[in-house]
């Protein structure tokens, strides 16, 4: 993954903003286990995003809905991050 993280970094903040669009879609149907299968991908992909880049995203491609999915998912991701950590 490290091979692919630099090269993809400058597109992950266009994956991201596409599934929390999805996510926000009253048509588009994403089970809980689903979700949560997703859920490592998408925390690489928050990995490679900057500070800056994630704040570019958040005010620029997503509306309010969106805004607070991507700060749930956000959420869950430094969760996850700092687990173990003391």
């Amino acid at each position: 993954m490290e091979s692919l993280a630099r090269p993809f970094a400058k597109h992950a903040s266009y994956v991201l903003a596409a599934y929390v669009q999805a996510m926000n879609d009253p048509l588009c149907v994403v089970y809980a286990g689903t979700r949560k299968e997703l859920y490592p991908g998408l925390f690489a992909l928050c990995e490679m995003l900057s500070d800056h880049d994630r704040e570019a995203m958040v005010l620029s491609a997503l509306d309010g809905g969106g805004k607070a999915t991507m700060k749930t998912l956000w959420n869950d991701y430094k969760k996850q991050k700092y687990v173990g950590q003391g």
